[in-house]
């Protein structure tokens, strides 16, 4: 009897081992294509926490598709926000294929996001904002300045590859673009990495979203460019999860956010962190950064 009880112990332990292995990776999948595992995840104020080497991330449950809570078949050796990318990888994409886009000369760099092509075109870089310049009686925000002269040595009178996402045009009629040189280098991830510019997402165009979040991270926690500027004080902010965007908890269009895209953030960090970019109306640069006059 007592060897029988013993023998039903251990297959009850033996279960619930396997069970635990059964799940012990989650699998999500992003609706841009992208794919995270994670041992780990819980949900947080319209939020997917999950554990990664770097840490713990959050993604906007409306850019999951699904979540399988399984092990994958196959896991990748280094888990990470975005798959298969490096840091050095994001900055020159391996998977660009030159051979396969037409090349067009910069001729005029108008600041650090915007560019003038040789045939006229102007070009607005995707998924990206960097410090506004000087403009009559405006001065330059901080780093504004720098920002242009990165981009100015990066493009002049270099050639560039396009690659485009679901809307190429904006309302100003400039063409939206993911901007490479030819040796591959992704121009508006390499703005990131030196904190010369922060994360400016617009769905539908979400195609490197989760590539230039990571390098923002990684910017902000070098506290490099922008980001040693960046004032940390307490501030109740309105989050739009839906249109990426962080507002004043005064501002009247962040009042008008929906119940369910609304997040409650507690320092522009945060806010930058999570992958939104602030509200034009109630927000400006100096109201974000410390004006060092540069």
């Amino acid at each position: 009897m007592f060897f029988r009880q013993i023998v039903f112990y251990l297959a009850i332990l033996l279960f619930v081992s396997v069970s635990r292995t059964s799940i012990d990776a989650h699998t999500i999948y992003l609706k841009n294509g992208n794919t995270i595992y994670t041992k780990k995840y819980w949900k947080e104020n319209g939020l997917i926490n999950c554990y990664q080497p770097d840490g713990i991330i959050g993604i906007p449950e409306n850019q999951v598709k699904k979540i399988i809570e399984e092990t994958p078949k196959d896991p990748p050796k280094k888990q990470s926000f975005v798959q298969s990318h490096t840091l050095d990888q994001s900055i020159r994409l391996s998977h660009f294929q030159k051979n396969e886009s037409k090349k067009y000369l910069v001729r005029f760099v108008i600041d650090g996001d915007t560019i003038i092509l040789s045939n006229q075109k102007r070009i607005r870089y995707l998924g990206i904002n960097t410090p506004e310049v000087a403009h009559r009686d405006t001065p330059s925000e901080p780093f504004g300045q720098i920002a242009k002269n990165k981009n100015r040595q990066l493009v002049t009178n270099h050639y560039v590859f396009l690659e485009f996402d679901e809307n190429k045009i904006d309302r100003y009629g400039r063409t939206l673009a993911y901007v490479f040189l030819e040796d591959g280098t992704f121009v508006n991830a390499k703005l990131l990495s030196m904190g010369l510019a922060y994360c400016l997402f617009k769905p539908p165009n979400l195609k490197y979203s989760d590539l230039l979040l990571k390098i923002q991270r990684d910017a902000m926690n070098e506290k490099i460019g922008i980001w040693s500027q960046l004032k940390r004080q307490s501030v109740r902010l309105i989050g739009n999860k839906k249109g990426y965007r962080f507002h004043l908890n005064s501002c009247k269009m962040g009042k008008k956010t929906h119940y369910k895209n609304k997040h409650t953030i507690y320092s522009f960090w945060d806010a930058f962190f999570l992958g939104y970019s602030p509200c034009g109306a109630c927000l400006s640069s100096r109201d974000i950064f410390y004006d060092d006059n540069r």
